[in-house]
């Protein structure tokens, strides 16, 4: 059933943000709507969540989705598989917060690739830091 709400969001949201994830300004009024729309999204899969944190996390996931380039509702629908929306959580594999990345697999690519290694201390205590780097990853992955 989860599958299912999660796919009718998913299109209907499409529809209506598809112009806000490639544009560089995003209109107020459409930030805020889709932002909404994140947070109920995030209520549906994880009722129990606090409205406060589902909108704490729907707008930043909003905000990093924006900055990579990739669907806010992939990266909902991965949070709510791997982590249940815990910030704290750590996999039995080591994977860290609740983008649930594992910095030793991650962390060879970023240096592969250029990129400044994933801080598994900020990962802990920053919902912002992991989740930037959970759309970084999922744009790395998209190319």
């Amino acid at each position: 059933m989860k599958i299912l709400l999660i796919l009718f969001t998913f299109f209907c949201f499409r529809l209506e943000t598809n112009q806000a994830k490639s544009a560089t300004y995003i209109n107020p009024s459409l930030r805020t709507k889709s932002i909404n729309q994140l947070a109920r999204m995030i209520k549906k899969v994880q009722p129990e969540l606090n409205e406060i944190a589902r909108n704490r996390i729907a707008k930043n996931i909003f905000q990093a989705a924006c900055k990579n380039k990739v669907d806010p509702l992939l990266m909902i629908a991965i949070i709510d598989t791997e982590s249940n929306f815990a910030g704290t959580k750590v996999s039995s594999t080591g994977d860290l917060s609740m983008a649930q990345i594992n910095t030793s697999v991650w962390n060879k690519e970023f240096s592969r690739l250029g990129r400044q290694k994933i801080s598994d201390y900020r990962l802990k205590k920053d919902e912002v830091y992991a989740l930037n780097k959970m759309a970084e990853i999922l744009g790395i992955l998209k190319i």
